[in-house]
């Protein structure tokens, strides 16, 4: 029914909704913000970059290959993303590393999207949507 044509509740007021305080969100972001400079400044990043880089360097081009392998399995177990798309540039220098996590986001989600055909396949019983039939028909050969 459109907007304009819905009836108005009884008395001709319209509910108000709940007002949310509007500080909270504005605290949390300050918060957040102040943690990551007190992170910043007392974790030595510039070590830890260094320390990855050496051990991906004797990889030589297998790197891109085995970072997204690592990321593909890493976020299949619930890891964040995050950190990885954070150290790629740093690893394989910008566009590279745009090409590298195109190619691992892409895998990411392959697999992912394999992981919950195949499960959802496995499941013991009767299917409880009615479109599991259909569903079936177009994942197969997946």
């Amino acid at each position: 029914m459109p907007l304009l044509l819905a009836r108005q509740p009884a008395g001709g007021r319209r509910p108000v909704a709940a007002r949310r305080p509007r500080g909270w969100p504005l605290a949390g972001a300050g918060a957040l913000l102040l943690a990551l400079v007190v992170v910043a400044r007392t974790v030595d990043v510039a070590a830890y970059l260094e320390a990855t880089r050496t051990r991906v360097e004797p990889l030589g081009a297998l790197a891109p290959g085995a970072f997204v392998v690592v990321y593909v399995v890493a976020t299949l177990l619930g890891v964040p993303g995050m950190p990885f798309t954070l150290l790629s540039p740093f690893l394989f220098g910008p566009w590279p590393a745009v090409a590298v996590m195109i190619v691992a986001s892409g895998g990411s989600a392959a697999a992912a999207i394999s992981r919950a055909t195949l499960s959802w396949r496995a499941w013991p019983g009767p299917r409880a949507s009615p479109a599991s039939p259909r569903c079936s028909r177009r994942t197969t050969g997946w």
